[in-house]
């Protein structure tokens, strides 16, 4: 899908995991709360559990934010249910958060499977989203899911998530192919996501010059970065000390 200048995407700055703080933990039904109260997009983070749950959550454990150290993909609904974010905020699902959010603002809807493409996670995510209709995008950091995506939602933007990828445990060929998006030459996504530090890299400048792919920079956290950014990205995605 190609994106409209106007569109959403490009133009209204997106708060990362919700607008959220101390009192209001990321990913969380009031971190998206504050987000809708002052307009901003909303980016989440979708896994699957065990059971084919999808729950709204970027880590791989729940050691930072529950105190409990168990693996999100070992976890089945009814156990995930009985964890608390900072002992105090329940862990939405999917179909929580969008029938929360019902279409007040715009949801980036991160697919989490870095490691290995999920046919449970695309499978149940298509089925959530068909019932949505609300304004969303799609984006993951595996190309095989970008893939998927961009084949069933041929009418939702779909876009490949990369960076620098220096924290990642990747043979040194594999990162150069997702580091530069070159899967991204022939699927062609709707946009790129970019981490803001690394953004200017021929690949990001080819597809964006000669194939009009859209970047947005993450995760911006203050004005420094947003003018290094500015002149390139067509948006970012801001972290919560960043106040607008």
């Amino acid at each position: 899908m190609k994106l409209h200048k106007n569109h959403w995407l490009l133009n209204s700055p997106i708060a990362h995991r919700g607008l959220h703080n101390e009192l209001a933990p990321e990913n969380t039904l009031l971190a998206f709360q504050n987000a809708i109260d002052n307009g901003h997009p909303i980016e989440l983070d979708v896994q699957a559990l065990k059971d084919g749950t999808l729950l709204v959550f970027h880590d791989e454990s729940t050691k930072r934010l529950c105190g409990i150290n168990t693996d999100i993909r070992s976890m089945t609904y009814k156990h995930a249910k009985q964890l608390l974010v900072y002992d105090k905020f329940p862990i939405p699902t999917l179909h929580e958060a969008l029938e929360f959010i019902d279409g007040k603002v715009p949801i980036l809807i991160e697919v989490k499977n870095e490691k290995f493409s999920n046919d449970i996670l695309h499978l149940e995510t298509l089925e959530v989203l068909k019932s949505y209709t609300g304004e969303y995008a799609v984006q993951s950091f595996n190309p095989l899911t970008v893939r998927y995506f961009l084949k069933h939602l041929p009418n939702i933007p779909v876009g490949q998530i990369s960076g620098s990828l220096n924290d990642t445990k990747l043979n040194s060929l594999k990162k150069f192919y997702l580091k530069n998006v070159l899967d991204s030459y022939i699927y062609r996504p709707s946009f790129l996501s970019y981490e803001w530090s690394e953004i200017y890299t021929l690949s990001n400048i080819f597809l964006n010059k000669l194939f009009k792919v859209p970047i947005l920079a993450w995760t911006i956290t203050n004005d420094e970065q947003k003018k290094e950014v500015e002149v390139f990205a067509s948006n970012y995605i801001f972290e919560k000390v960043y106040e607008l």
